[in-house]
């Protein structure tokens, strides 16, 4: 089980977050444009290895309907810059979970809090990262859904 958990949700503006299991604890969480974005990468990789680490972001898929919102390059240059992150780092980016949007349906808000997994201030873009961890860690177990309130 790893100990750290790097969320990322893509877009404009991205919402990172850096995640101990421990608590579990936020250890960092933010709201970055893209060049902030991919400084903030960067430093991540080299500080988090990923034998002790999971990295995971937002899948972005593309529909039918995606054309009617108008373009979103912004999800995939994020999902790129992260690619390119830990291939500069680690050689492959084999281990990066694509998360579904689904993780945003099932961390709530009330979820969110209730395991301590909050971000205060700004417009709601580091919590949908939380959202990711928070779902990923209710994925492998290490919190167990039916404990969450609501």
């Amino acid at each position: 089980m790893k100990r750290y958990y790097v969320a990322v949700d893509p877009g404009l503006k991205t919402g990172v977050c850096i995640v101990d299991r421990e608590g579990p604890t936020i250890v960092d969480s933010q709201e970055l444009d893209f060049d902030e974005y991919v400084k903030w990468l960067d430093k991540t990789v080299q500080e988090y290895d990923r034998k002790d680490t999971a990295y995971i972001i937002e899948r972005f898929i593309i529909t039918p309907l995606t054309h009617k919102n108008g373009q979103a390059p912004w999800s995939l240059e994020g999902i790129g810059a992260m690619k390119a992150a830990l291939v500069r780092q680690f050689n492959t980016y084999d281990f990066l979970v694509m998360n579904n949007t689904n993780a945003k349906t099932f961390s709530t808000n009330p979820k969110l809090k209730a395991v301590g997994l909050w971000h205060k201030c700004g417009k709601g873009h580091a919590n949908d990262a939380l959202r990711h961890a928070l779902h990923y860690l209710v994925h492998v177990g290490w919190i167990d859904a039916r404990l969450i309130q609501e």
